[in-house]
């Protein structure tokens, strides 16, 4: 089956914080000029196609599919709902000194982003009807199927019943880029202190749960586009993603953070130099004005200046257009980092709940999976047992061997060893600092790429030998449990 997709901006970037802007809202509108379309598509990285722009559409209240309503852009309908709920605009504060209104940068709208494969959004969207999604191709002829409305119905209710229809700023659903998607805003709002006010993190993550509620949200979703052929991905915690190296993950993240410096620093630099056009634009229409209404000069020589100031503040107009261009292409590329960071994000907090639950496993399961691991590593302990019991003495061997250990201290160092394998190297280092080994970190497994399971195994049961052993050794931690041979 094919896959489904939640993308959820929860605030990390700054494009999720602070005031929804009017350039974001007439995006989701499609709220743009014939000049402003023709630079979108001609913008790199991005595929919009205006010949299907006319297949666009919303959900409105009552989850009713109507064309794109302009008349209140998004920012406009924000304010709209603040002051229903009578709740003061979050995104400023006064300052009591000045009386001057302060940015608060706070997470005010979520951004959630909803689609799934691209060949089975295709199918909902336009039926057996082909696509040409070359730049510049004409896809006047394709229509709309209904399909991709019945699904944004179903994907409208799901976000009523998580945040409450009236919280639903926009529900825009977008037919004329690559793949189908809808662009859901939503306004958190929540019970703070007996008043309602806006709280991302109470809505959204629970306070400190994130993964957990991320998690129940896919798997509610995936109930409702069970019928629309889209599934949800199987969690990091059951695949393979959990064997990812903590070195991986590091170079990752330092890459990303590392572009993201980059492109940060881009916007800001482009922000400023639009400003300062803009302060000189605004000084020479100022100075324009008032040559207009001085009447002391000779009207040839007025002319000239004029003009002069006129051809000056059309260059800054260009100027002006260039530099906005720039800066939408750096925020989309920021945009396109922000939503690699928050995907890779997902992930870590997934293991991480996996991490925290590992050490709760039941006894059973670890019954279990010690069972499996002894299973794979007899042939090596018997190995072990042969090359050494005949070179050292019986309490020697039992001792300080590795198949001594095991013998001795086996559930511990399978449980260990079970957790170093499937990845959870975080909880199998506090495992055996509760349960009182004295080894270090210096004494964890890395996996090479050629090593196979069973070598992999050996790797992990080795380095729990290493980690649980007491500092006294087997033979004391075995005196002190009362241990028999």
């Amino acid at each position: 089956m094919a896959k489904q997709v939640m993308d959820i901006a929860d605030g990390r970037d700054s494009a999720s914080k602070g005031v929804f802007s009017s350039a974001l809202s007439d995006e989701h509108q499609r709220n743009w000029n014939d000049e402003q379309w023709q630079r979108k598509m001609n913008e790199g990285g991005c595929n919009y196609d205006r010949t299907r722009e006319k297949l666009n559409f919303e959900v409105a209240k009552g989850g009713v599919i109507r064309s794109i309503d302009r008349s209140k852009s998004i920012p406009q309908r924000y304010q709209d709902r603040l002051r229903e709920l009578g709740i003061a605009d979050p995104d400023y504060k006064v300052d009591p000194s000045t009386g001057e209104r302060i940015a608060t940068n706070r997470r005010t709208t979520v951004k959630i982003v909803f689609q799934g494969s691209r060949e089975r959004m295709h199918q909902l969207a336009y039926g057996n009807q082909t696509v040409d999604l070359e730049r510049g191709a004409d896809n006047s002829h394709i229509t709309r199927h209904q399909d991709i409305e019945h699904w944004a119905q179903d994907i409208y209710q799901f976000a009523c019943k998580q945040w409450g229809e009236d919280n639903i700023l926009g529900f825009y659903c977008h037919l004329d880029e690559a793949n189908p998607h809808i662009h859901c805003t939503v306004l958190p709002v929540a019970k703070i202190k007996g008043k309602m006010g806006v709280s991302f993190n109470k809505v959204f993550w629970g306070l400190r749960n994130k993964a957990a509620v991320l998690s129940r949200l896919h798997d509610d979703l995936a109930k409702v586009n069970a019928k629309w052929g889209l599934e949800r991905g199987d969690s990091v915690a059951l695949t393979g993603a959990v064997h990812k190296s903590t070195k991986e993950y590091r170079s990752e993240q330092a890459s990303l953070d590392a572009e993201l410096r980059k492109q940060r620093n881009a916007v800001k630099g482009l922000e400023t130099m639009i400003r300062n056009l803009v302060s000189e634009r605004d000084a020479l229409t100022k100075q324009l004005e008032l040559m207009r209404k001085d009447g002391t000069e000779s009207l040839s020589r007025k002319e000239v200046e004029i003009h002069n100031l006129l051809a000056k503040i059309e260059k800054l107009n260009e100027q002006l257009d260039d530099k906005q261009y720039k800066l939408n292409q750096a925020n989309a590329n920021l945009n396109d980092i922000f939503n690699k960071l928050a995907l890779a994000q997902q992930a870590k907090e997934q293991i991480e709940t996996a991490n925290q639950q590992a050490i709760h496993v039941s006894s059973p399961v670890r019954d279990f999976a010690s069972h499996i691991a002894l299973r794979a590593f007899v042939g090596t302990m018997q190995n072990v047992w042969e090359n050494t019991r005949t070179t050292v003495s019986e309490d020697q061997y039992m001792d300080e061997s590795f198949a001594g250990a095991m013998l001795c201290d086996v559930d511990n160092i399978v449980s260990c060893a079970t957790l170093l394998f499937i990845g959870y190297v975080s909880e199998a280092t506090n495992f055996v600092e509760s349960n009182g080994g004295g080894g270090s970190k210096n004494d964890l497994p890395w996996r090479d790429k050629d090593d196979d399971d069973q070598m992999w195994m050996v790797k992990c049961l080795r380095s729990a030998y290493q980690m649980m052993r007491p500092k006294g050794g087997y033979k004391a931690k075995r005196k002190q449990s009362g241990y028999r041979r």
